[in-house]
C-alpha cells in the first residue's frame, strides 16, 4: 500500500538516472533463482549486456521483483519461468514469461488495475491484486508501457522503456 500511495503523490518525482538494466535484471534474476527451483519450477534468462535506461534504479529493481514473484506465483508444478532482456530499437524489452494456466482475454488489461483479481480460484494465493498495479506505475513514471498476452499454454508480461541516450 505504501508502493501505491507513493505512485498517487504527483509532487513527488523519482529521480531518474542512467541504469544499467541488463545488470539490474540480471542481478534480479539471480536473487529470485533459490525461490524458483525450491518451488519445482525451471528457470531461463537471456539477457542482453550494456542495456541502459534513465530511470530509478530501487523503482526499477521492484519492477523486476513484482514480475518475477507473479511468474513463479502463477506457473505450473514443473513448469517454467523465462527472463528476456533485449534492445528493440530507441527502446529496452524486458519479457518475463511463465508456463501455466491461460489468462482470460477479458482479464489481460484489467489485470493492471488496483485490486483486480481475474480467476476466482487464484484467490487463495495471499495475493491482494496490487504487484501488476505497482509495476504498471512504475513503468509509467519511467513513460514506458507494459502489457500481458496469454497464448498456448504461456503467460507474457512484456516492458518497453526507453533506452538512455548515450
Amino acid at each position: 500500500l505504501l508502493s501505491l500511495a507513493r505512485t498517487d503523490d504527483t509532487e513527488r518525482k523519482p529521480v531518474l538516472e542512467r541504469t544499467d538494466f541488463s545488470y539490474l535484471v540480471a542481478d534480479s534474476v539471480l536473487s529470485f533463482e533459490p525461490l524458483v527451483y525450491e518451488s519445482g519450477r525451471e528457470l531461463a534468462y537471456d539477457t542482453a549486456d550494456g542495456l541502459t535506461v534513465l530511470g530509478d534504479p530501487s523503482g526499477l529493481t521492484q519492477l523486476v521483483g513484482v514480475l518475477l514473484e507473479n511468474a513463479v506465483k502463477y506457473s505450473s508444478p514443473g513448469g517454467t519461468v523465462s527472463v528476456r532482456l533485449e534492445a528493440a530499437g530507441k527502446w529496452v524489452r524486458l519479457s518475463v514469461a511463465n508456463t501455466g494456466g491461460p489468462i482470460a482475454p477479458e482479464d489481460l488489461t484489467r489485470i493492471f488495475e488496483r485490486f483486480y483479481r481475474g480467476d476466482p480460484s487464484r484467490h487463495g494465493d495471499g495475493g491482494h491484486g496490487l504487484g501488476l498495479s505497482i509495476a504498471r506505475s512504475i513503468v509509467e513514471a519511467h513513460r514506458g508501457k507494459i502489457w500481458a498476452q496469454s497464448e498456448n499454454g504461456v503467460n507474457t508480461f512484456t516492458v518497453l522503456l526507453p533506452c538512455a541516450k548515450a
